[in-house]
């Protein structure tokens, strides 16, 4: 909705000063938008996907230079795309975006399937933007990839906002105020050093700064790590996942239910007519039979039991 590619089903909202209800059309003129897919055209090279887009949309040639050397693809802007890694791929899609100086980015999930070396070439890229004064909306499910890029991250689950503040804010507001010390043991190891191990310290009890005061003064202290919450263990508290997962698996064992029941109804249909059939002294019983191997359903007749108890 925020990019204008649906119709808003309620409410407003102003993207770069355009009313993405009333005015949709002026609104893709100036965002940029990189979506999950790399659709590029693989057999041309990257300066003539962009100088396709450029006469796609009436633009002057002359700014493909510049966003090549934004997202540092000049050097290889004359090979095939298909010759390119993944992250260049996306970097490429990257440039695409901003042929028409968008002053909003919107990216979705852009380091996803992303080997380590590639995603870290993508986040350098929203980080040079966000220098060259572009304002990026990211979407991602890898808290560590907001943490580093965002200055402001929003939680939203089942389409409601359930927590929007600065990264450093959410960390502390639900982390401990505790530190965590690693520090050497009196032990030595095979090697002659001495073991290290983990204390936690609190830092609002005055008997644990002492102690942490004497470890520094002793010379043991190896590392001090503040104990404040990661994006994730976050998300967890204020996003209430464990009910939603809590959920699917109550609608796994629904399913698996339904599944069961679905198996055993032949079985009981056919246990039913046996009963009515001795009931009534019949001697020949009729049965509808379901075949999985065949499509449809096939009707069966018994002169005794013994027929009918061999199909079950």
């Amino acid at each position: 909705m925020l990019t204008g590619q649906i119709a808003a089903s309620g409410g407003s909202a102003i993207v770069a000063e355009c009313d993405i209800v009333k005015e949709r059309a002026q609104l893709k003129e100036r965002i940029g938008v990189v979506f999950e897919e790399q659709n590029l055209y693989e057999r041309l090279s990257a300066r003539l996907n962009l100088e396709f887009s450029c006469w796609l949309y009436g633009l002057l040639e002359s700014r493909v230079d510049e966003v090549l050397d934004l997202v540092r693809l000049r050097d290889r802007a004359k090979e095939p795309v298909r010759t390119f890694s993944n992250g260049m791929k996306q970097r490429l899609v990257v440039a695409r975006a901003l042929l028409h100086r968008p002053p909003i980015l919107f990216l979705d999930e852009p380091s996803r399937g992303l080997d380590p070396i590639s995603a870290r070439e993508i986040r350098q890229t929203v980080k040079q933007l966000s220098q060259e004064g572009i304002t990026s909306l990211l979407t991602t499910h890898l808290m560590d990839e907001a943490d580093q890029l965002c200055q402001q991250v929003a939680f939203i689950v089942d389409g409601r906002l359930v927590a929007n503040d600065t990264p450093r804010n959410l960390k502390l507001s639900h982390g401990q105020r505790a530190l965590l010390v690693t520090l050497e043991e009196g032990q030595h190891c095979e090697n002659g050093n001495r073991s290290l191990g983990e204390k936690t310290l609190s830092l609002d009890d005055p008997t644990d700064q002492q102690r942490l005061a004497e470890w520094i003064a002793q010379g043991r202290v190896r590392a001090v790590h503040s104990r404040e919450a990661t994006l994730e263990e976050v998300f967890i508290e204020v996003a209430g996942v464990r009910p939603a997962i809590a959920r699917k698996d109550a609608l796994d064992i629904l399913l698996n239910k339904a599944t069961l029941t679905l198996l055993l109804s032949p079985i009981l249909l056919a246990v039913l007519f046996v009963v009515i059939g001795g009931l009534l002294g019949s001697h020949t019983t009729n049965v509808l039979v379901y075949n999985p191997g065949k499509s449809g359903v096939e009707q069966s007749l018994y002169s005794d039991h013994q027929g009918l108890a061999d199909l079950l």
